[in-house]
């Protein structure tokens, strides 16, 4: 689940577009 993905995301090291574009990406992976 998205929310796993988002714990396991070093969240002070990135930024909130950084961690919208990683979701996109795994979006994008998962329905393609």
């Amino acid at each position: 689940m998205l929310i796993n993905i988002l714990k396991q995301l070093p969240q002070n090291e990135c930024s909130h577009d950084e961690l919208l574009d990683q979701i996109e990406l795994f979006r994008r992976n998962s329905t393609s």
